[in-house]
């Protein structure tokens, strides 16, 4: 056999399958004498094999190899759904008043009125009403105040409707003011 016994052949065709193996990402070889469930070198020109009930050290032909490392393959993040775009209709964006609860003299020397202060976003106008669905005043621009009528004791419900300029209702904002007596 050109200088090599059969226990050589054999050692070298399961280091072989091992490596091949174990580069392939295959696992285990097996043989008539041993399976080879891992592969580690030890020291140069040998492997161990191990196989269940025995231990055995074969020598490499041509030196030592060091089996690459296995990596599982790399998984894709989840990704999240997509998103909604904001809406770009007509909203009111802050609706307020000085106070909401002013005082009777405070709405007399203002000459029984109680003023109201909004801003809308992609509005071309704003309407007012005052208790209840009914317009109070309506063509008032996006941003802007208002003095409502008030009287000693009442409460005032106000709602701001925003539209956009082809006359067509956005969000809307109320406040309540409470005036004392």
């Amino acid at each position: 056999m050109n200088g090599m016994n059969h226990r050589t052949l054999a050692a070298l065709a399961l280091s072989t399958c091992t490596l091949l193996a174990l580069g392939l990402g295959l696992g285990a070889c097996s043989s008539d004498k041993s399976t080879a469930t891992s592969a580690e070198t030890t020291d140069p020109g040998s492997t161990e094999t191990t196989d269940p009930g025995s231990l055995t050290t074969e020598p490499l032909v041509g030196g030592s190899t060091t089996a690459p490392p296995t990596t599982p393959a790399p998984t894709a993040p989840p990704t999240a759904p997509p998103t909604s775009p904001a809406p770009t209709g007509p909203k009111v964006k802050t609706l307020t008043t000085p106070s909401t609860n002013p005082t009777c003299a405070e709405v007399t020397a203002n000459g029984n009125q109680a003023t109201v202060s909004w801003s809308a976003t992609n509005a071309a106008s704003v309407s007012l009403s005052i208790d209840g669905p009914g317009v109070y005043a309506d063509g008032l621009p996006a941003t802007g105040s208002y003095d409502i009528p008030a009287s000693c004791g009442d409460t005032q419900i106000v709602l701001i409707t925003s539209y956009d300029a082809g006359g067509n209702p956005g969000g809307t904002k109320t406040i309540t003011i409470t005036i004392g007596s």
